[in-house]
């Protein structure tokens, strides 16, 4: 397989089949945005060995900064259950979990994840909900 059919073949795995289902072209797009660009093999070896061998080592339990965890649930990439875990151990992090969106959140659902964002960082609940709890996971993906 050929570098390109390689990135072709990761990028479809990455996205949910909602969003290949929706944007057939999606997957093209973004293939035709990063073969813009040199990718270093190296890069994706050092990505790759970080991602198989992170430990945090308990690190995340002394962030005091408000954070905002985003996870799709057909990430198939990470498992969504990290993300659980990631937002349990953050004091006061909020988890947001997109239904039927992948790991490429932000290609499949960029209004949303915006949205997200920007609620967050005025101090409002990203969900929307003022009511909502630190912890609740699940919102609509748009």
């Amino acid at each position: 397989m050929d570098p390109c059919e390689a990135l072709h073949a990761l990028t479809a795995n990455a996205l949910s089949p909602r969003s290949r289902e929706r944007d057939p072209d999606l997957v093209d797009g973004i293939v035709a945005l990063r073969s813009a660009t040199a990718q270093d093999p190296a890069g994706w070896r050092a990505q790759a060995a970080a991602g198989a061998g992170y430990d945090s080592g308990g690190r995340e339990a002394r962030i005091a900064a408000p954070t905002l965890v985003v996870h799709g649930s057909d990430d198939v990439v990470l498992d969504p259950a990290n993300a659980a875990l990631l937002a349990d151990t953050m004091p006061g992090a909020v988890l947001v979990t997109l239904e039927e969106v992948g790991h490429l959140l932000y290609w499949e659902e960029p209004r949303s994840v915006a949205g997200l964002v920007a609620r967050f960082l005025v101090g409002q609940d990203p969900r929307g909900d003022t009511t909502a709890e630190a912890g609740d996971t699940t919102a609509e993906a748009g």
